[in-house]
């Protein structure tokens, strides 16, 4: 007897050493993970911006429109571009600097600083996708496709921005509220967040009164017979059902046969109300049947 409580001993010894192990190992991937993306996606909280210098002199603010300030912004462009030969090369480098945000970003500078015309000053606006992954290490000209015709030029810009002070970093708040952009600088999450929240929203307005009524009239009013119990059958088969079951009768039923529209939070919504209807269900029956029957 004593052999078989040691052995039974050593055996639940093994399986509890075993099971820590198991999830030491989901935490550390679950800690790489996270590591991996945040090392790696972190700089896209940051945004690149460069210096241009703007000549506002014998400039009013009744002369302040669209023409006057691109005008401005072109001149500053030119100026700082000025060393380069061609047009054709001004014209691939001023594309591969600044962001196509920038002329609207001096419009938004000039009209809320007015007080400032008729006199030069430094503008702070966003540059191109190539500048700012240059500017944070992940672009190598030399190996990139535009190592034959400007990685030279705009490594000497580069280096030069630099050197002046005229490039640095900031916090990119616009990554919250923008949505999806061909222009990689540009792009953000504010699509995404508001199609997340609408989302949750349409299946909390479907999903919870729903499941809540039934679940009180299923554990109050319900009389107990075949019906009732088939019901209950199929409640708890429907949560047991994996998701992409659910997202294949959406893609059938709420798309194809009913013709919402595809990337709307209301498809989305209506899908994932049909997916939580039966888990809402099954806890509300749960709690209610914990109340006690004096105070029911």
């Amino acid at each position: 007897m004593n052999k078989l409580l040691a052995k039974r001993y050593k055996s639940e010894k093994r399986f509890r050493l075993l099971g820590a192990f198991s999830v030491f190992v989901g935490i550390a991937f679950l800690a790489t993970l996270l590591f991996t993306i945040f090392s790696t996606g972190y700089t896209a909280f940051l945004s690149t911006k460069i210096a241009l210098e703007l000549d506002l002199t014998g400039l009013t603010s009744n002369e302040l429109n669209k023409s006057s300030i691109r005008k401005i912004s072109k001149q500053a462009i030119a100026i700082l571009l000025q060393e380069e030969p061609s047009k054709l090369m001004k014209r691939k480098m001023e594309k591969n600097i600044f962001s196509k945000q920038s002329i609207k970003e001096i419009e938004s500078y000039l009209k809320h600083n007015s007080e400032e015309l008729k006199s030069k000053q430094q503008v702070w606006v966003t540059t191109s996708s190539t500048l700012d992954q240059l500017h944070k290490g992940n672009l190598d000209l030399k190996n990139s496709a535009l190592s034959d015709s400007l990685g030279e030029p705009l490594q000497k810009l580069y280096e030069k921005l630099v050197s002046e002070g005229k490039i640095k970093s900031k916090i990119n708040l616009s990554f919250l509220t923008h949505g999806d952009s061909r222009a990689p600088e540009l792009a953000g999450l504010g699509g995404a967040l508001l199609g997340s929240f609408y989302t949750l929203l349409v299946c909390f307005l479907l999903s919870f009164p729903i499941a809540v009524s039934a679940a009180i009239y299923l554990e109050e009013f319900a009389p107990k017979n075949k019906f009732t119990s088939f019901i209950e059958i199929n409640i708890n088969n429907l949560a047991a059902v994996p998701s992409i079951i659910f997202g294949l009768l959406g893609l059938v039923v709420v798309l194809g046969f009913f013709g919402v529209p595809r990337s709307t939070p209301l498809a989305g919504g209506i899908v994932l109300a049909l997916r939580t209807l039966p888990i809402i269900v099954i806890a509300c029956r749960a709690a209610i049947r914990a109340v006690p029957s004096s105070i029911r």
